[in-house]
């Protein structure tokens, strides 16, 4: 391990924290005029601690329970952990954000492949650090409420386990401070969260819905891949910290434009921005516990994370404005469309998710002072409202076997604590005055308010048409099933376990409590938005903007929202009658873009894997062929004068030898003279290996070709004759095919011969030889140390196809030689 240096954005030294030897692995930095006691800086220390301890004692404490607990017990304890570890890692990060309002970063940095410049480098500041925070602490609401929500132990110990790595994943994604760490961590989340979306995989439709969301995703993954990888050659680094402060560099370099639309492609990706919306809402076939992770805390907030953390870098053109304005717009719009018209509980929730990361996308785009904030304080309102409107719906399932939420009434009746927790949180969402929900939407007014452009009037209309169906949305699913007559409820609905109704309580009361008293989560947001902007955002501009044109917008907001709820039923049938005319479908895209690949693949199946050999070797050599020209015709021309003046005449007789041997073998009219004559080809070229001062390699040919030549006549003698099937016109085009490899290979033999390759590499190889691997012979010491890694893959190549070939033989001895 290795002490890593973190850069803070102004005037900032190092620090080391001191104590014991463990300890030191963290390296914090901080503002050198607002010092504050090492003791309070080690808080994230600790939270990392516990959470390695976690990762390794979670596992074997489950193995060795097994052994003496029942499966519930097991469960439990498992439970346990994952409550706890992920509240006390809140606690640490809460007890930290003093020190990360005052600028405070700390690094940790762990040699991965130190050769290749790979390294675990994690760096807390206060946009990770926020972000962090909402991963363990809805994630410990989250792992208990679980708990209560299975009646199944192997299910529940099953979901602990997916749950435990995928908080584990979000937190390495978010803490992240080197781009292929943070790659790593991405692919992760996409991988676990595929796992808690199909957990039900008896059901075709969790299939389906995974299989969607691990496409989309990990296509993502890779533009983001290729977008890291420009970026950090644009930077000069891979350290994310360093990218973020070369931001002037890297947007004037030719590589700007294509990494910054990869890694916007990559976020949209993530956040389910349009037009890769359609995963999100068919992952509400996950259980409800993970669709509230997924969905308030964890993976559609990555994509939202990427943009803010890279926008220093990438932010502040005319490209980052129109294309992540543009498309956060247009998702707002489109998920608030869908979610109106929606009556189910889980897929009106999702798409109103998808609105509610267009707005903050939108307000990214957009890219001002206060547009950040906004976005920011929109993260942690949204985290809070709908953690505890999913977990809210998921009671109503569990307790009430309901889904519809139309079909529903009467629920506050029979679920009281519920209710209070969907009102709570529904007011949030429409942004009803005295909850965070309502800050959040006052800030964004504010921001897009003062507009230059006619940009910034389209913004305004997005958010407000966007903020007006989120009134409509929590009506419908919050408000409306609490209030009336019992109806479409089972009469056996029994009262919820606490752990059923608390975590949504808590949540929901807490976007309540931080709206009433704002400077409780204002700091925090405020540092995070300021490392966002790379200017300061004063915790005051989060703070309510009073009487003014804000607070009317907000109000014609809810009067707005009133009227679309109350005229939600035609509205659908219109919404639905125009879907149907244009033919479209949430996953419509998808499904196209999936049933084109299909056909893509059949087609090239039937034409390049038809089973024919002479098909396969035929493609194979052709495209090696013209890619192989392709370069060579860039290149200058060989010298074919200058390389046959080089050579001897005996080693033009020998290639005059191994030319007539070839003919012969291609128009011998026997088998046997063929492979005599394909061993006199090899034998030929031995020969000139010997002649050109390698007789290690000249003795492997003579030992290879003769091997070759025993087989092939020990092959050939159980073969039948066989009748010559092919036509001329194909005789002829292999004879071309042929020839023209063969003149490719050959110009590429004398175009490599033209080059002078850089003396140092061999000189190295010559002095290192002896004294790193202990051998003379360099060619052998290269393939087997020096490249023991690429020739081990190979022998695990060449291994796994003879353990193959060995199962099939097995498989026909058995069958009595039927298959």
């Amino acid at each position: 391990m290795a002490l890593g240096a973190a850069g803070g954005p102004t005037n900032r030294g190092d620090l080391r924290c001191r104590g014991t030897a463990p300890e030191r692995l963290w390296t914090e930095t901080l503002d050198t005029e607002n010092a504050r006691s090492p003791q309070s800086s080690r808080a994230p220390g600790y939270a990392l601690r516990v959470l390695a301890l976690w990762a390794l004692l979670g596992g074997p404490t489950q193995r060795r329970g097994a052994r003496a607990l029942d499966p519930m017990s097991r469960a439990r304890i498992a439970r346990v952990l994952l409550v706890l570890v992920p509240a006390a890692l809140a606690v640490a990060l809460a007890l930290a954000a003093p020190a990360l309002i005052a600028g405070r970063t700390f690094a940790w940095v762990v040699p991965w492949a130190p050769s290749a410049g790979l390294e675990t480098a994690l760096r807390l500041d206060a946009l990770s650090g926020l972000f962090a925070l909402i991963v363990c602490a809805i994630g410990a609401l989250v792992a208990g409420y679980a708990g209560a929500y299975f009646d199944d132990a192997r299910a529940l110990r099953r979901f602990d386990r997916l749950l435990a790595l995928f908080t584990l994943a979000m937190l390495a994604l978010v803490l992240a401070d080197d781009v292929f760490f943070l790659y790593f961590a991405w692919e992760l989340t996409s991988v676990a969260s595929f796992f808690l979306i199909g957990f039900e995989h008896e059901r075709a439709e969790a299939r389906d819905a995974a299989r969607h969301a691990l496409l989309v995703t990990v296509a993502g993954g890779l533009a983001l891949l290729a977008g890291l990888v420009m970026l950090a050659s644009a930077a000069g680094t891979t350290r994310i910290s360093e990218i973020v402060a070369r931001g002037d560099v890297v947007r004037a370099h030719e590589l700007y434009r294509p990494a910054f639309f990869t890694i916007a492609v990559a976020a949209f990706t993530k956040s389910a921005q349009v037009p890769f919306h359609s995963w999100l809402p068919r992952a509400m076939e996950a259980p409800t516990p993970a669709s509230a992770y997924l969905h308030a805390a964890t993976m559609v907030k990555a994509g939202v994370f990427l943009l803010a953390r890279f926008a220093p870098a990438l932010g502040g053109t005319a490209e980052w404005t129109s294309l992540v304005a543009t498309i956060g717009g247009i998702t707002a719009l489109v998920g608030a469309a869908r979610a109106i018209g929606e009556t189910r509980f889980k897929p009106a929730l999702a798409y109103s998710t998808v609105a509610a990361l267009g707005l903050v996308t939108l307000l990214l785009g957009i890219g001002t002072t206060y547009a950040i904030a906004a976005a920011m304080l929109y993260v942690v309102a949204h985290a809070l409202y709908k953690g505890a409107l999913f977990l809210y719906a998921g009671v109503v399932q569990h307790q009430a076997h309901a889904k519809d939420a139309e079909a529903v009434g009467g629920l506050a009746r029979v679920l009281p604590h519920g209710a209070v927790a969907a009102l709570l949180a529904g007011a949030s969402m429409a942004g009803v005055p005295a909850t965070l929900g309502f800050l959040a939407k006052d800030l964004a007014y504010a921001a897009l308010l003062p507009g230059d452009g006619g940009y910034r009037v389209i913004a305004l209309v997005s958010a407000f048409v966007a903020s007006a169906l989120f009134v409509a949305v929590a009506m419908v699913v919050a408000a409306r099933p609490l209030l009336g007559a019992r109806r479409g409820i089972s009469d056996d609905v029994g009262r919820p376990r606490a752990w059923l109704w608390g975590p949504p309580l808590l949540l929901a009361a807490l976007g309540l409590v931080a709206g009433i008293a704002p400077a409780l989560v204002a700091p925090l947001v405020a540092a995070a938005a300021s490392l966002v902007a790379a200017r300061a955002v004063p915790a005051s501009a989060l703070a309510f903007h009073g009487v003014g044109i804000e607070l009317a917008l907000s109000a014609v907001t809810l009067v707005v929202g009133a009227a679309v709820f109350a005229a939600r039923a035609p509205l659908r049938r219109a919404g639905a009658a125009l879907s149907r005319a244009l033919h479209l479908r949430p996953a419509s895209g998808y499904e196209a873009a999936m049933r084109a690949l299909a056909r893509v693949a059949k087609a090239q199946t039937r034409v390049l894997q038809n089973g024919i050999l002479r098909r396969y070797t035929l493609v194979t050599l052709v495209v090696i062929a013209v890619v192989v020209a392709t370069g060579i015709a860039h290149a200058p021309p060989p010298d074919l004068a200058g390389a046959l003046d080089d050579l001897q005449p005996r080693q033009l007789g020998l290639g005059a030898f191994i030319i007539a041997a070839a003919l012969f073998a291609v128009i011998a009219p026997e088998r046997f003279a063929a492979v005599a004559a394909l061993g006199a080809v090899g034998f030929g070229v031995g020969a000139l290996f010997l002649d050109l001062g390698a007789p290690d390699l000249a003795m492997t040919q003579f030992v290879v070709e003769a091997l070759s030549v025993v087989v092939f006549v020990l092959a050939f003698r159980k073969l039948p004759r066989l009748p010559l099937l092919s036509s001329r016109a194909t005789r002829a085009r292999d004879a071309v095919v042929a020839v023209g490899f063969g003149t490719v290979v050959s110009a590429l033999a004398l175009a490599a011969a033209r080059t002078n390759p850089d003396p140092s590499v061999s000189a190295w190889f010559l002095e290192q030889s002896l004294p790193a691997a202990h051998g003379h012979n360099v060619v052998n010491v290269i393939l087997t140390d020096f490249r023991s890694v690429d020739t081990l893959g190979e022998t695990i190549v060449v291994a796994t196809a003879g353990f193959g070939v060995f199962a099939l033989l097995r498989l026909r001895a058995r069958s009595g030689g039927a298959r």
